[in-house]
């Protein structure tokens, strides 16, 4: 049958080569080389873009609890009403053994919440959440009985930038910066405050895989001192 076909139709004829050609033997290796290099650096970019991708970017959430941050203890802490009681002991009147007295100020301390990118082994930017709640009994002079409570919060809102100074599977440590904005209500003059939020951790430490443990060492509006917790990377 395909032969019938072929005599009915005549011989087929010869398609066109893909690419021309003539007798020069440079001219025909020109081309295929120039071909092998393209795909050649095709397949190392695309290794190079996948390898990249699978690493970075990395994910991060944690949680974690700290001291008391060091807005509280300039304001609560250090003492500036000294001065308000030399002047009642130079210049003393009998109403003052009439006036309320009030505790120390008591912190619940910082809760914070974190979210962070890996861009970078070295490099890693965070958005941190935190809040924080302070209070102050106060007390009659005569009965000694607790008339009620000052309360404040505080909530910060702070962008960091972490640099990893080691970076290894189980065990990272680096340093962090961060400057946002803090807005909330003053225990005392019940004011409703937005100041600047600053924090600085020259020292922090992550032991774990996907499911971590954290302690950062540092000091500012958000806490002082240290705040540890948990967190998980994906």
């Amino acid at each position: 049958m395909l032969m019938k076909i072929f005599v009915y139709f005549g011989s087929i004829p010869q398609m066109p080569p893909l690419f021309m050609q003539n007798n020069s033997d440079d001219t025909n290796s020109i081309i295929p080389e120039q071909m092998k290099k393209y795909l050649l650096i095709l397949l190392l970019t695309a290794q190079a873009l996948t390898a990249g991708a699978q690493d970075y970017p990395e994910y991060q959430f944690s949680f974690g609890w700290g001291g008391y941050p060091a807005y509280e203890w300039m304001a609560y802490e250090m003492p500036f009403s000294d001065c308000e009681l030399a002047i009642r002991y130079i210049h003393p009147d009998l109403r003052d053994i009439y006036r309320p007295y009030h505790s120390r100020m008591y912190s619940s301390g910082t809760f914070s919440g974190r979210f962070a990118i890996n861009f970078k082994k070295w490099f890693t930017l965070s958005f941190d959440l935190a809040a924080n709640l302070v209070w102050q009994n106060e007390f009659d002079a005569v009965s000694d009985r607790k008339n009620g409570s000052y309360v404040g919060f505080m909530i910060h809102a702070v962008p960091n930038a972490r640099f990893n100074w080691l970076n290894r599977e189980k065990v990272r440590m680096y340093s962090t910066i961060g400057l946002g904005f803090m807005t909330g209500k003053d225990a005392e003059s019940s004011e409703f405050l937005i100041l600047p939020s600053a924090q600085l951790n020259p020292v922090g430490i992550e032991v774990g895989r996907k499911l971590y443990g954290f302690c950062e060492l540092g000091a500012g509006t958000m806490f002082t001192g240290a705040m540890a917790g948990i967190g998980y990377r994906f």
